[in-house]
């Protein structure tokens, strides 16, 4: 009975997120390799009653598939490589876990290949470190292809963290198994637990420091270092008309409400409006481009704007910019 609740309650992670598709395949796998082929169908509950329930508002019996946002084989995020992903699993878990995690995936592998205790290994391979690496599979794949949308973001692995928890654990049990005194066995463990607890707060790029290195972004800091004081000199009286931007943390530099029309306007609505003499319009090179629909181009070739100034600064491959201009 708790079987066939788990299954029907499996069925439903479509839902929850696009991956739940990978998921459900990952256990149809499973069952199929235990021979329950009875309870496969069980799968398809959750995608059922949801499919039923919305044709009458989508008039769609499919509408389950055809409204899923990430078909697209296509993304206007661009690409990256085959290993982004492996190096932002390490931002999401750190070093301590990471190592951990390498350890508990070839020693589930190498019980699964010898067969030993072939029930639990079953449910460890397939079920755990198949649904883990099935989706970072996937995730690297969407990336380095750019196909459903994929922005190649580390917050898509946050979904397997449990899963790769697991896997660290066995790791653990691993290196715990290579001692026979009780008393190596529980400081190894607390080394461990001190290890993985401690790392994330040491001094260094990506450590969680406060007023250090915390939330601290380069295309902020741009705005901070460059494009604040500019504005504080050159620009003065900037907020006497509503300012056309989209990047959210311009409202705080400039200290005004990104809620409030009378301040701020988004840049996807500048084609469509008629702006007071020296109203301010910041452009860059993200979230204009990709929220906004709007390319420096379209801004330089309009006869009302006057570019003012441009600023940049590099980190890694991408260029960050942003650009100013002021109506006529």
């Amino acid at each position: 009975q708790k079987q066939l609740l788990a299954l029907i309650l499996i069925s439903f992670l479509p839902l929850v997120r696009s991956e739940g598709l990978i998921i459900l395949g990952i256990f149809g796998l499973y069952l199929f390799t235990i021979k329950q082929y009875r309870l496969i169908p069980i799968l398809l509950i959750g995608q059922l009653i949801y499919s039923l329930v919305g044709a009458f508002f989508y008039r769609d019996l499919l509408w389950v598939f055809n409204k899923i946002p990430y078909t697209n084989l296509g993304s206007p995020y661009g690409n990256g490589s085959w290993f982004d992903f492996v190096h932002r699993l390490n931002y999401v878990i750190e070093k301590p876990i990471y190592l951990l995690l390498a350890i508990g995936c070839i020693t589930t592998l190498v019980l699964f290949i010898r067969k030993r205790l072939k029930e639990q290994n079953d449910i460890k391979t397939i079920l755990v470190l198949g649904s883990f690496v099935s989706i970072f599979i996937a995730h690297s794949v969407f990336w380095t292809l750019g196909i459903f949308n994929s922005m190649g973001l580390p917050r898509v692995l946050n979904a397997i963290v449990p899963l790769i928890a697991i896997i660290a654990l066995i790791g653990t049990q691993t290196i715990t198994d290579l001692f026979y005194k009780p008393i190596f066995k529980n400081l190894i463990i607390s080394f461990i637990a001190i290890g993985v607890c401690l790392y994330p707060f040491t001094f260094r790029k990506q450590g969680v420091v406060f007023n250090s290195n915390l939330f601290t972004l380069t295309e902020n800091n741009l705005i901070d270092e460059e494009l604040i004081p500019f504005f504080n000199t050159e620009l003065p009286s900037f907020n006497s008309n509503p300012i056309y931007f989209s990047h959210p943390y311009l409202s705080l530099a400039l200290n005004i409400n990104y809620f409030d029309t009378t301040q701020h306007i988004g840049i996807e609505q500048l084609s469509n409006a008629v702006l007071s003499q020296n109203t301010i319009v910041i452009w860059d090179e993200w979230y204009s481009v990709i929220e906004g629909g709007v390319s420096l181009e379209q801004l330089k070739q309009n006869d009302n704007l006057t570019l003012i100034k441009s600023f940049k600064r590099k980190e890694n491959d991408r260029i960050i910019q942003f650009v100013v201009f002021k109506s006529n």
